[in-house]
């Protein structure tokens, strides 16, 4: 009997100790890590896995503790990565970066393989060639003729140029960086190539690529910048673009800084684009953040706000990426890749959260968010948040806009409720996050556009003026033009003769009383209308044809604004923006209408 009792305490005492080692144990610890990120919900599948062990009573009240920490948290470390959590999510974006990334010029791809888009998701557009070098086919009759006549050339340089690769360089990262933003991969490759090759024709651009292509940015003169620039949008960056350039030349002897201070001291590279590069193309151990990342951030830690609030976007989005990042990580140029492109691609706006293909799909809290607002018995009947909870990450406001997007959101399903998939409710919830950030109105100008061309030596010459060297498309060509008016609620649609006497009244400073006084007409009854990121022109064009023999072709007038006769030929030369582009369109449009008319 003694000895059963020994042996039943000896047996206890074991089991005791082996419980308090298993405590302790990186097993355990992992364990309790995970329980606590799904308290918050985080953790992706390990969080998965802790679920399934519980009853059905226990996970309902896990949707109910989910949603009132989120609902009640005050602090921004609320939002934090766990270490475990950190390192999974490093894997899962390392893991589908490599296997799916999207192929790209200054990512060293060969040009044959850079299509912009990842496969199912932003699908290359119909117009989209199928070959790099239908980028810079020139449609025109004659260009058509040279094809004809070199046909077999033109293939063995198609096939040269497709399979060549740009080698991955500072410069390139920093070019490709500056493009894109606010603008499309698809409508960057084309750019980037000419920029990065600048100075050579398309013809030799791949076979004979220049050794020293920021050089040749520096040595550039603004007008053929501007040529390489035009239809891209935003000249702004190509201005700032050619100045960090000359910078780097003058200053740096040609050699491009490598860490992020020194490269934010350059003209227009601030802290994003340094750290793109620094990151990417040096492998420095730092972190990038754009819109991008920032929607991505946000539907991983249940970020209330917009992704352009300064908050989220100039300094907590910075530390939750950090994150992600170790100090002294070889990866973090694709970490940072990795997270753009996520966010550009399934964790775009337009993403559910749920696709099998989403590399963060088990890891977004607002999937969890949308799924225990409909599964929890709580958080349906608490419509209204805590005001100023205090964290300094989301907006004050940014809690209770979540609950009536929710709301509002299974209303607007028409089923109620109770019959709403989970499904559905995890696309709800990362639909909401991040919020829409406030809209603001664009200011909106009348102007009136006089596009004048003149019959001269057997060419047909167009009147520019280039406009002031800062502000609003600095330094570029475009019609003579002129204000009426900053629309107002009140304001009422220009005449035609408050059109005509503002034009004349402008034409007459330009140097040239001749020219105010040709017969312009209107090419329709309609305005054109052109839109930039926050101003709407509507431009009211009148136009007309002279036949006078120049005395000058290029002059300033008393207020030193630079005037010039140009052929089409010529503005392609000095880039003219997609604005005029589209008011030559128009014009000559109407001529050839009238031409036809004639015929009949």
């Amino acid at each position: 009997m003694n000895e059963k009792r020994f042996l039943r305490t000896t047996i206890a005492i074991v089991i005791f100790v082996l419980s308090r080692l298993l405590v302790f144990s990186p097993t355990a610890q992992s364990l309790a890590a995970a329980i606590r990120t799904n308290a918050r919900g985080g953790g992706g599948a390990r969080a998965t896995r802790t679920i399934s062990f519980m009853s059905a009573r226990t996970q309902s009240s896990s949707s109910d503790v989910l949603w009132k920490e989120w609902v009640q948290h005050s602090n921004a470390s609320y939002h934090n990565f766990s270490e475990q959590e950190a390192r999974d999510i490093r894997s899962a974006l390392l893991e589908w970066y490599r296997h799916h990334r999207r192929k790209l010029p200054w990512r060293g791809d060969a040009l044959s393989e850079c299509r912009g888009s990842t496969a199912g998701v932003n699908q290359v557009p119909k117009d989209q060639p199928a070959s790099i070098t239908k980028f810079f086919q020139v449609q025109s009759s004659s260009n058509n003729k040279r094809k004809t006549k070199k046909k077999a050339t033109v293939k063995q340089e198609e096939t040269m140029e497709d399979s060549f690769a740009i080698k991955v360089s500072g410069y390139g990262v920093w070019v490709s960086e500056i493009m894109l933003q606010q603008t499309r991969v698809e409508a960057v490759i084309p750019y980037w190539i000419k920029c990065k090759c600048l100075g050579f024709s398309p013809v030799t651009l791949f076979v004979f690529h220049s050794p020293s292509p920021l050089q040749d940015l520096a040595a550039a003169t603004e007008e053929q910048v501007n040529s390489h620039w035009a239809g891209l949008g935003f000249y702004r960056r190509a201005r700032l673009l050619h100045q960090g350039a000359k910078h780097v030349v003058e200053n740096l002897n040609g050699t491009l800084p490598q860490d992020v201070d020194s490269l934010m001291e350059l003209p227009g590279i601030g802290r994003y684009t340094a750290s793109a590069v620094a990151s990417i193309a040096y492998g420095q151990p730092v972190a990038v953040v754009d819109g991008n990342v920032c929607r991505v951030l946000s539907r991983l830690t249940g970020i209330a706000n917009h992704i352009k609030s300064p908050t989220l976007k100039d300094k907590w989005g910075w530390d939750l990426a950090n994150q992600l990042i170790l100090p002294d990580d070889q990866h973090a140029g694709e970490i940072n890749q990795a997270l753009m492109e996520l966010g550009a691609t399934y964790c775009a706006p337009s993403g559910t959260g749920i696709d099998p293909r989403d590399p963060l799909k088990d890891y977004y809290l607002s999937t969890k968010l949308g799924k225990a607002y409909v599964d929890s018995s709580t958080a349906r009947t608490n419509t209204t948040a805590a005001m100023g909870s205090g964290c300094a990450i989301c907006d004050v406001s940014g809690v209770q806009t979540v609950l009536e997007a929710f709301a509002s959101g299974i209303e607007a399903t028409g089923s109620g409720t109770p019959s709403m998939t989970l499904e559905d409710a995890a696309k709800l919830g990362h639909a909401t996050f991040p919020l829409n950030p406030p809209k603001t109105k664009k200011r909106e100008e009348d102007l009136a556009v006089a596009a004048i061309a003149n019959t001269y030596k057997k060419e047909t010459w167009w009147l520019l003026v280039k406009r002031p060297p800062k502000g609003l498309l600095a330094g570029q060509w475009e019609f003579p033009n002129v204000c009426l008016q900053t629309r107002t609620p009140r304001s009422k649609k220009p005449t035609p003769k408050q059109i005509s006497a503002e034009m004349t009244r402008y034409l007459n400073g330009l140097g040239e009383d001749w020219i105010a006084t040709l017969d312009r007409s209107f090419i329709a009854t309609a305005p054109l209308e052109h839109i930039f990121s926050h101003i709407k022109h509507i431009m009211w064009i009148a136009s007309c044809t002279s036949h006078v023999e120049l005395d000058r072709l290029e002059w300033s007038n008393s207020n030193d604004q630079e005037v010039r006769w140009m052929r089409e030929k010529d503005m392609k030369e000095v880039g003219i923006t997609s604005g005029v582009q589209k008011i030559l369109k128009a014009v000559n449009g109407q001529h050839n209408a009238k031409i036809k008319k004639r015929k009949r």
